[in-house]
């Protein structure tokens, strides 16, 4: 291999190191965006469910235990109606369109 060659292949490889640093880059990017629009939501999520159980009014025991479950799917219904998952596996995070495991959750008969 004489110079020229060497020197071509090093200017290759500088070209794809920069290209690579480019795409690490822009993933670092996308990944700290990512990151900060979860934690505004993970902050609205947790300050509606707060809201929510203020708004909760302690009852005599017995209607409490009846009324407990009725409160704790508002609030379930409250968070799905707000655009959030209720469902164990993607409970807090943002939802689109519908998801039968959710709908589950708020519709079962128990």
């Amino acid at each position: 291999m004489d110079k020229q060659e060497l020197y071509q292949s090093l200017e290759t490889v500088e070209v794809q190191l920069q290209d690579a640093l480019l795409q690490v880059q822009a993933m670092k990017e996308m990944l700290t965006s990512v990151v900060n629009n979860l934690e505004l939501e993970n902050k609205y999520v947790r300050e509606r469910l707060q809201e929510l159980e203020k708004m909760q009014v302690p009852t005599v025991q017995k209607e409490e235990d009846a009324s407990t479950r009725s409160q704790v799917q508002e609030n379930l219904n409250h968070l799905y109606e707000d655009g959030f998952h209720i469902c164990p596996s993607s409970y807090g995070a943002k939802r689109e369109g519908e998801c039968m495991f959710c709908l589950e959750i708020l519709y079962r008969d128990s």
